[in-house]
């Protein structure tokens, strides 16, 4: 849920407020349409808590009527409904995006997994009932947000009775863009994790225990070149806006990753096998193969993330995500087929030529096209802008 309930529109607010000058009345404009948005959504998710405890069952639902926990179906209601009032604020993480300080960003943000932390060790500390435990992280992440959202607001000097003034602080084609964005990170995210679905159904249960420890290494080394990557994004929008050509900061950034991925692909296969023997307590033995596997899918990931984040226009949002078909496609397709044969790392390489295939080289192709249609229209300013 907490990717996609706000529905991808995260994508035309850092598109619109990265456009924008300071003061520009289209930055109020995007996040009063925003907040509109996700409040429909936080309304919706608010609404599906609220009914396990009048028309079904929360504990039916996650299997554990037996457990014992006689306030699981009220626990739940109220964890649902604190993560929905989440999603509006989750605004706040664009704007500051948008607005080139993804550092704050990244260290309010990072308020949420202490805060949990914290919250955690009290719960356990004063032997409270089990149920508690799954509060620390929801509202660390509501209190995250809010202090995000507060931020961000107060930079754009956003009134927030403009959110109830739609026909003055409307903005059009906002939500057709998150739609193609959504369409994106779930066609991705079924991509990827159908592998681990697969090597469970036809690998053996040592290959995976040694994809699960390879993934160990992969998810949070991935995390900052996403990290890293995103912040790219409002650069490459305001260059576009003023009809200037990405081309020479696409090819360094495109560069810089690569050879950061190179250098995780180094890491990763001298220390990935003693580290997983560490981690596992020798219990599963982990090959330099499967990390050479996990480091190219990083390799490939990363390359693709700038010229992601390079082609963020509605037109090109709607490219990558029609694009994204065929790549899942054939992830889903190769992992099954090759698993049997190859193991632990099919995942890793069929995710790899998925991507290099069906989101790289089309993206290519498409980023040159821009950059041509950019030199036309900076040679003949009478030439319309291609978005």
């Amino acid at each position: 849920m907490v990717p996609y309930a706000d529905l991808g529109i995260g994508a035309g607010v850092i598109n619109a407020i990265s456009m924008s000058e300071v003061d520009d009345p289209i930055r109020t404009k995007a996040v009063a349409s925003a907040i509109r948005v996700m409040l429909v959504s936080m309304i919706i998710v608010s609404s599906l808590g609220l009914l396990g405890m009048t028309f079904f069952s929360w504990s039916e639902v996650l299997s554990l009527e037996n457990s014992g926990l006689g306030r699981l179906d009220t626990v739940t209601a109220l964890v649902i409904v604190i993560f929905a009032a989440t999603i509006p604020m989750g605004i706040g993480q664009r704007v500051l995006l948008a607005l080139l300080m993804n550092p704050i960003a990244i260290v309010v943000n990072s308020l949420g997994p202490i805060l949990s932390l914290l919250g955690t060790a009290v719960i356990v500390g004063m032997g409270l009932s089990p149920e508690l435990l799954v509060f620390p992280p929801v509202v660390g992440g509501l209190i995250s947000s809010f202090v995000s959202l507060w931020i961000a607001t107060k930079r754009i000097r956003f009134r927030w009775l403009t959110v109830f003034q739609y026909r003055k602080f409307h903005l059009p084609g906002l939500l057709s863009q998150g739609m193609w964005y959504l369409m994106i990170s779930v066609v991705s995210a079924f991509a990827f994790q159908w592998g681990r679905i697969v090597l469970a159904s036809r690998g053996t249960l040592d290959q995976v225990a040694t994809y699960s420890i390879a993934m160990q290494f992969y998810a949070p080394l991935w995390s900052f070149f996403i990290a890293a990557g995103t912040s790219l994004w409002p650069i490459f929008a305001r260059n576009r806006s003023r009809n200037e050509s990405n081309s020479a900061l696409l090819l360094r950034m495109v560069l810089y990753f690569a050879g950061a991925g190179l250098v995780c692909i180094i890491g990763l296969m001298l220390f990935g096998p003693w580290l997983a023997g560490v981690i596992s307590h020798s219990a599963v033995e982990a090959s330099a193969m499967i990390f050479l596997g996990c480091g190219l899918l990083i390799i490939v990931q990363s390359v693709q993330l700038v010229l992601g984040v390079s082609l963020t226009s509605p037109r090109d949002l709607r490219f990558q995500a029609l694009w994204g078909i065929p790549m899942a496609a054939s992830v889903i397709g190769a992992t099954w087929l090759f698993v049997p044969a190859l193991g632990a790392i099919t995942p890793f390489l069929a995710a790899g030529v998925g991507v290099l295939l069906f989101q790289v080289f089309p993206n290519v192709f498409r980023v040159r096209a821009n950059s041509r249609s950019v030199r036309e229209t900076t040679a003949n300013p009478e030439l319309e802008t291609v978005a």
